[in-house]
């Protein structure tokens, strides 16, 4: 199965969508925010979220957190077209972060290919990596990995390789997940040139060289590295075999 970029180191339930950090919501107005930290129910969490846009009171970080944990919810309930309501009122928002633009667009990105529109999902993450000034390394990498893995499925290999090479050798502030991801994902689509020697390299990199890679994505690394390995010396046998 290729690694995509499917998930994101924020708190999350059952989904690959960026969710604002907790953390990050010092100050959020006082009466929602107690309430928001213990909402498990997606449906409530809109309410709370109404209530809290609906005060008028709220600074741009928090207008942000706001509509980007209400979209979070929608989507969790499937309501996808209110969750791309609040992305396009996040990214359109006057002042809003950068990170916070670059984590809704890269939502829709991914919102849109799971409905199977691969354009708008490249075109969202093409605007995070080429068309977002000042955007961190961290999201830009997401949206590479993302994009990568979409042109995978494309068929488009050669651009597939492109990106994955950009986070693991031009974006040194990418998560260590990232770069595994995309180390990984550059091996299986050299995998699929017949570039297997340099397939290797990548899935060793990640297994010796990453040493805070998760571990999930260390044991995928070498379920591949030694698919190809045993490939190799089976291949090998074979052709001692056929001069002997």
């Amino acid at each position: 199965r290729f690694a995509a970029a499917l998930d994101w180191p924020l708190p999350r339930v059952g989904s690959a969508l960026i969710h604002p950090t907790i953390n990050d919501q010092a100050g959020f107005v006082q009466l929602i925010r107690p309430r928001y930290l213990n909402c498990y129910k997606f449906d409530k969490c809109i309410l709370l979220f109404n209530e809290a846009l609906n005060l008028g009171e709220l600074s741009i970080e928090e207008k942000v957190h706001a509509l980007l944990g209400r979209a979070f919810a929608h989507y969790q309930l499937g309501q996808v077209d209110s969750a791309q309501a609040d992305w396009i009122a996040t990214i359109d928002l006057p002042g809003a972060p950068v990170e916070a633009v670059a984590r809704a667009l890269y939502n829709q990105g991914f919102a849109w290919g799971k409905q199977g529109d691969q354009e708008k999902e490249i075109a969202a993450y093409t605007r995070v990596i080429e068309h977002l000034p000042g955007a961190p390394d961290a999201p830009v990498a997401r949206a590479l990995v993302g994009r990568g893995a979409r042109w995978v499925k494309m068929r488009e290999t050669e651009k597939a390789i492109n990106d994955f090479t950009r986070v693991i050798e031009r974006l040194p502030g990418a998560l260590v997940e990232d770069l595994a991801k995309a180390l990984i994902n550059r091996g299986i689509t050299r995998s699929m040139h017949g570039e297997e020697k340099k397939a290797i390299g990548d899935y060793t990199q990640v297994i010796e060289f990453l040493p805070d890679a998760p571990v999930d994505q260390v044991a995928k690394a070498r379920g591949k590295r030694a698919l190809i390995l045993a490939k190799l010396d089976e291949e090998a046998k074979q052709t001692a075999s056929d001069h002997a």
